[in-house]
């Protein structure tokens, strides 16, 4: 079972990297095979991944469309 986890910012303030970073640590035990994350102005978001079915790194996340223009997580 995969995990996931974020936060979003109003107003000026930023996503807390160390925050998000703990709260990934958490969900350790719900993908323990790979993590990734995604930040931007108002959104912090990280993820764990249990590799049951596509064991390759072309399951890693985030996941990025052909072009790297559209990152999806």
């Amino acid at each position: 079972m995969c995990g996931i986890a974020g936060q979003y910012c109003f107003g000026t303030n930023t996503p807390d990297k160390d925050l998000l970073k703990r709260m990934s640590e958490i969900l350790k035990h719900r993908g323990p095979d790979g993590e990734g994350s995604y930040f931007n102005n108002k959104i912090g978001l990280v993820h764990r991944r249990l590799a049951i079915i596509d064991l390759s790194v072309n399951a890693h996340q985030p996941m990025f469309n052909e072009d790297g223009s559209v990152n999806c997580i």
